[in-house]
């Protein structure tokens, strides 16, 4: 229904523009016939017009950089399950549709019953007449035409191949009367009117459509005055008698009648000389305005407009599911169908947590729970599409489910390294960089609604790229990290609040705490973005970016640059070799490969201590009178205390500290 509405308002503004610029250009020309079929043609073209398509594609920004980077990676996480309501309820574009369906079908089935009744009165006259033969009165070429006289009072008209007229008006001015009426018959005016009327049923709401008809109507009187004139009657009698019948009613609209135009309309074309056949060349206003049209059309800002009207049904972006696996139900209510499934991983068969479920072309959405888990309502042809950071996309119609056997199966997303975009680290030796300290503010926003797609996505200042330059500019490889070899990938997922500050920061995928916290500190440093706004509010929404910290064989400078994806990472620096720092684990002193082994799911608490009163104390109580610059406290995870962790490093404000130690707690106890 929405691509019928869009199509019958295109088609309404064609007719209006068209009428305006016929009214203004031609309206006054004696070309009678030609004005005739010109009305006829605009309600033709303008039926046409709205399927006419053609490209107006930009070609797409390219920003050129430094470091070469993907800037599809920085993509938004698809929202909780209390997310905005457009994830799961009707748009609103939709109800607004479906509102304006009700009144459009509504207004044609008034129209098309006021047609019905009008139609079966003039059956009903010429039923009840009496059939006289015409040729008693005028001369009939065709053969065809039937006069149907009736004593009842009404005003002459034509239909089809039938003149109703008044036994006083045929004994009065029979021959001028039936001369006109004939003239309607012999040029089919009748089946312009039909098509007329099917253009009013159909744009009843169109000023226009109803104003054409009316011109036609009166071009029609024109021609049938025209002829009677050439037939040898007086013109000025011929006047005068239009003007007695002038008082009369007029009952049928469907039909011809002898009194319908307004007379000094009719009486001035009658006296009107004749216009120049030179004029016939404004009706070449048609082509340009037809070209323009189109165009406008065409305009992508309408183009788009156009497309979400029309397309008043939900496409589903599903992230990835557990091993491709998806529990699929569906049921109807009100023409909606209900979407259930269970997204897995089709490596190791668990569930996806934060998989985005999308319905193409609109922000309707859901992400899957901790099970893998989403339910979506849409309709029944929406493009469902499941994705998720580092899997191949999965795409199905809602319909299909069961014909693909997804109902009864989960769907299984497939690993998809090369769609992958992230940033990568590499090197061995912190590179020393200047670095601003910045102020760093926060929003909780633990209680607001988190949205996945909006409106206006949230704006990093200059642009996405300036975003990735930002985090290559400041991410380092720790060298804790580096002196301990360990290298992989971290996913972060955080939240650009109301006030344009990042906040809520969630390790998707940890690799040790230096990393991870590396990550984050980019990221809780980030300069002020400029919100999302949902319907003109601003709105807080979830974005994920992953990181690749990868060592490099050579012993080269440590080296930031960005492969092939970009990702959003956090971090604390630690600018010590672990052959100068004292590492304890669980109060007992430990090598650098009982470090590296340690899995993060396993430590419950971090203490990094630097050179200080404190440290010569542990290295006296652990009998370590070797130069050491710092202390690493490590305690494994024994759930009878709460957790605590202390962070101290140097140039790290107070804020991005705590937000570090926060995840660390957090993520880590789990």
């Amino acid at each position: 229904m929405g691509t019928l509405l869009i199509y019958i308002l295109k088609s309404a503004v064609c007719l209006a523009v068209f009428y305006l610029f016929y009214k203004l250009l031609m309206s006054r020309e004696t070309f009678h016939r030609f004005n005739r079929f010109s009305l006829l043609g605009l309600m033709i073209i303008c039926s046409i017009i709205p399927f006419a398509k053609i490209s107006m594609d930009t070609p797409d920004e390219t920003v050129q950089v430094e470091i070469s980077m993907d800037e599809s990676l920085m993509m938004p996480v698809m929202v909780d399950e209390n997310i905005a309501t457009e994830a799961s309820d009707i748009s609103t574009m939709e109800y607004i549709t479906t509102f304006a369906a009700i009144i459009y079908i509504t207004g044609i089935l008034f129209f098309a019953v006021k047609e019905i009744l009008q139609f079966i009165k003039v059956l009903n006259i010429t039923h009840k007449g009496k059939e006289e033969d015409i040729s008693l009165y005028v001369k009939d070429n065709t053969g065809k035409i039937k006069l149907i006289v009736t004593d009842e009072k009404i005003s002459p008209f034509s239909w089809m191949n039938h003149i109703v007229i008044s036994r006083t008006d045929l004994e009065e001015n029979g021959r001028e009367i039936l001369c006109h009426e004939m003239a309607h018959i012999t040029n089919h005016h009748s089946i312009d009117l039909i098509l007329a009327d099917i253009c009013i049923l159909l744009q009843w709401f169109n000023p226009a459509s109803w104003l054409i008809k009316s011109e036609l109507q009166n071009v029609h009187e024109f021609e049938a005055d025209e002829t009677v004139i050439r037939n040898g009657i007086d013109a000025k009698n011929y006047q005068l008698l239009l003007i007695k019948k002038a008082v009369g009613s007029r009952l049928y609209s469907i039909a011809n009648s002898f009194n319908h135009s307004k007379l000094k309309k009719r009486i001035t074309m009658m006296m009107k000389k004749k216009s120049s056949p030179w004029a016939r060349a404004k009706y070449l206003y048609v082509l340009p305005l037809a070209a323009v049209a189109v165009a406008a059309f065409a305009h992508p800002e309408i183009s788009k407009l156009s497309d979400e009207i029309s397309s008043v049904k939900v496409n589903d972006f599903s992230a990835i599911t557990k091993n491709h696996e998806v529990e699929n139900t569906y049921s109807k209510p009100n023409g909606l169908i209900l979407v259930k499934g269970t997204v897995v991983d089709d490596a190791t068969g668990k569930a996806i947590r934060g998989a985005s479920i999308l319905e193409r072309g609109t922000t309707n959405g859901t992400i899957s729970d901790e099970n893998g888990d989403f339910t979506l309502r849409t309709t029944e042809n929406s493009v469902i599409i499941i994705s998720f950071i580092g899997k191949q996309t999965y795409t199905f119609i809602a319909s299909e489910m069961e014909i693909k056997g997804l109902k009864n199966n989960p769907i299984k997303l497939k690993d998809d390294v090369q769609n992958m975009d992230e940033i990568v680290v590499v090197g061995y030796e912190p590179a020393e960089q200047p670095k601003k300290e910045e102020k760093v503010q926060h929003k909780a926003g633990n209680e607001e609604e988190v949205f996945i797609v909006v409106e206006q996505m949230p704006e990093f200042p200059g642009g996405m790229s300036e975003c990735l330059k930002y985090i290559a500019r400041n991410i380092k490889y720790p060298t804790l990290a580096q002196e301990a070899k360990i290298e992989g990938r971290v996913i972060v997922r955080f939240v650009v609040g109301i006030d344009g500050y990042t906040s809520n920061f969630e390790i998707l995928h940890s690799v040790c705490p230096a990393l991870d916290a590396e990550a984050i500190r980019v990221l809780a440093q980030m300069p002020k973005w400029k919100p999302g706004m949902q319907r003109g509010v601003a709105v807080p929404v979830k974005y994920t970016v992953p990181v690749t910290f990868k060592l490099e064989k050579q012993n080269t400078p440590q080296t930031q640059t960005i492969k092939s994806n970009p990702v959003m990472p956090g971090n604390v620096s630690f600018n010590k070799s672990l052959e100068n720092v004292l590492i304890v684990i669980d109060e007992k002193v430990a090598s650098q490969q009982e470090f590296s082994a340690l899995k993060p799911q396993n430590i419950e608490r971090i203490e990094v201590i630097k050179e200080d009163s404190k440290a010569q104390e542990i290295f006296r109580k652990y009998g370590v009178f070797d130069k050491k610059e710092g202390v690493i406290m490590i305690k494994t995870k024994v759930w009878n205390d709460e957790p605590t962790v202390t962070l101290s490093a140097d140039k790290m404000d107070s804020k991005t500290a705590k937000i570090i130690k926060d995840k660390l707690i957090n993520d880590y106890k789990k």
